[in-house]
């Protein structure tokens, strides 16, 4: 009870974060506007909110990236209520499937899919069952589910799924193997995790890419972690956020660089820059965490 009880204080903490990055955003548009990296040639993009969000909560976001020259919408995708995330998934081809293939065929490109929270979860299962129309995979604060790593879960978080979705418990239904994140090849496809160390609903430890695969990673399936300190429910709100969020949508898939916030700020002191963006290499785990990732699921 005392733990359930702690991870409900660290959510009631996120919550009173997300109205500074609400704000934040709103008084950032104008210069977010002059900093966003335009592109000529761009892949239609789909995001997907997490539980229980609508699509309002993707309006600036989409907005923003549509201002840069994507063509961006949101898809509601909600959440299951029986059987397992994977089998979820596989039903989604019938109506987000739907969508991105449209999107390809309408733009002759492949589509970027940008998902928080449990958006990303589906995102990230959703493009490694079904490659072919899907450009990249962008994630925002997108958990694991690591049997290894239930002890970071937030208790009060699966308390409320399981109460608003009547959803049976998160390691339920991702199964036995858990969900866990891509190996370093596949698929091969451009994989980007935005995590935040102050995230309150997710562990950043869940939600970054393993370090030894982001290091054994190629230009051809590039992994990437960005870490920017913001709340949970805000990512998608953060001016920081969208920011690095357009910077990577823009990244050549064969050709890919790193996010350099510095690119953007190039006169901000460097300690305060990592207190934005903290150094990626320095997160939870660092060089020591496992490459456990889904290989035997591909």
């Amino acid at each position: 009870m005392r733990g359930t009880f702690q991870d409900l204080m660290r959510l009631h903490r996120d919550a009173m974060r997300t109205p500074r990055d609400y704000l934040a955003g709103a008084l950032a548009q104008s210069r977010l506007e002059k900093l966003a990296p335009h592109v000529d040639s761009a892949p239609p993009v789909v995001t997907l909110p997490g539980f229980g969000a609508s699509a309002r909560t993707h309006a600036r976001l989409v907005a923003y990236l549509n201002h840069c020259g994507y063509k961006a919408q949101t898809f509601e995708a909600g959440f299951p209520t029986e059987g397992t995330i994977i089998e979820f998934v596989r039903k989604l081809d019938a109506t987000l499937g739907q969508l991105v293939r449209g999107l390809a065929d309408a733009h002759g490109s492949a589509v970027a899919l940008v998902g928080q929270s449990a958006g990303g979860l589906f995102s990230r299962e959703f493009a490694r069952l079904f490659p072919q129309e899907i450009d990249r995979v962008i994630t925002l604060g997108a958990p694991t589910a690591d049997p290894d790593k239930h002890h970071l879960n937030n208790r009060a978080l699966e308390l409320l799924i399981r109460r608003m979705a009547g959803a049976g418990g998160f390691e339920e239904q991702a199964g036995p193997d858990g969900l866990l994140h891509w190996p370093h090849s596949q698929p091969a496809l451009p994989y980007v995790a935005i995590c935040s160390p102050v995230d309150g609903a997710i562990h950043e430890e869940t939600a970054l890419v393993p370090a030894r695969t982001v290091a054994r990673s190629s230009s051809r399936a590039p992994r990437e972690n960005i870490r920017v300190r913001c709340s949970h429910f805000g990512m998608s709100y953060n001016p920081l956020v969208i920011l690095a969020v357009a910077d990577r949508l823009g990244q050549r898939g064969d050709w890919w660089e790193d996010f350099e916030p510095r690119h953007y700020f190039p006169y901000l002191p460097q300690r305060m820059l990592r207190r934005f963006f903290p150094d990626p290499s320095g997160g939870p785990g660092g060089e020591a965490e496992t490459d456990k990732c889904v290989d035997k699921k591909f």
